[in-house]
């Protein structure tokens, strides 16, 4: 019996691939099934009632268990005939020997303690941009609870190793997590302050005024609205304190350096037209 390896992916993308990488693709409406057999339930078994109720609702009771058995009959087709398990009469699942889901693998690792193995696994929110024609809204609904509950536990779990990176001092760690966190809650300005806070304590002001301009233009394209009065006063502070004036000895360098380059750009610009002036006059031959 052939053993199927593969790979379900949910977080920042949607699709399968099995072991060796080679991605298959599926009809949306099947990968849903899939999704909800490996993903709802916390990957248990899934009554078919259940299924009927969210992928076929519009059917009659025959039409939706007839259209349920094609679904699974293309999956174990395309996936291989051991994936799909049931348990009784009633109930069906996903064999987890035989295929990886990101989200389980997300929660086990969370449920162990191991929130920084669990955030390798967060490439962006549950099926981004996911959707197939005719999706029920008990579908829709289910998908927008556990985009929900995935981006909350991913939030928590990022401002968790945030806060132990500041324990052992590690700046550049925090930093990074924060960043992390800010990504999955793009309006939450308090986690920006806590990151320019970081940038002004190290002494990089410049970095902590861009991150807030960052921020800003972030909040004005995508979605909209604008940093609140207090963050625009602290960018207004920070941009005064990198005005430093230049000292003459400075200034006089700097026009010195400037006044070399500018001269040796007009005689590398003299040359290449003489150059070209030779190319063009008549009866030269261009020799190589």
């Amino acid at each position: 019996r052939k053993v199927w390896i593969l790979e379900l992916q949910t977080l920042g993308t949607t699709e399968v691939r099995r072991a060796d990488g080679e991605y298959v693709p599926l009809e949306p409406k099947r990968l849903a099934l899939l999704i909800y057999l490996a993903v709802g339930h916390a990957g248990n078994s899934v009554s078919r009632d259940t299924l009927l109720t969210l992928f076929w609702p519009e059917h009659g009771e025959q039409a939706a268990r007839s259209a349920l058995r094609q679904g699974l009959h293309y999956l174990s087709k395309r996936l291989g005939a051991e994936l799909i398990i049931g348990r009784g009469t009633h109930e069906i699942g996903v064999d987890p020997q035989r295929l990886r889901c990101d989200v389980l693998l997300f929660d086990i690792a969370l449920d162990a303690n191991e929130p920084a193995r669990a955030m390798k696994l967060v490439r962006g929110e549950f099926l981004p941009g996911f959707l197939y024609a005719g999706a029920s809204s008990a579908f829709l609904e289910w998908v927008d609870g556990e985009r929900s509950r995935l981006k909350e536990r991913s939030l928590e779990t990022a401002l968790i190793l945030a806060r132990e990176e500041e324990r052992r001092g590690n700046t550049t760690g925090e930093v990074h997590w924060l960043k992390r966190a800010l990504d999955l809650e793009p309006f939450r300005e308090d986690i920006l302050e806590q990151i320019v806070d970081l940038y002004e304590r190290s002494g990089n002001p410049a970095t902590a005024a861009q991150a807030i301009r960052s921020f800003s233009r972030t909040l004005r394209t995508r979605h909209g609205t604008s940093v609140s009065p207090a963050l625009r006063h602290r960018l207004r502070v920070l941009q005064r304190e990198l005005v430093v004036e230049i000292e003459p000895e400075d200034a006089n360098q700097r026009m010195h350096a400037l006044q070399q380059r500018v001269s040796a750009e007009m005689s590398r610009t003299t040359e290449l037209m003489r150059q070209l002036q030779a190319l063009t006059r008549p009866g030269q031959r261009n020799v190589d």
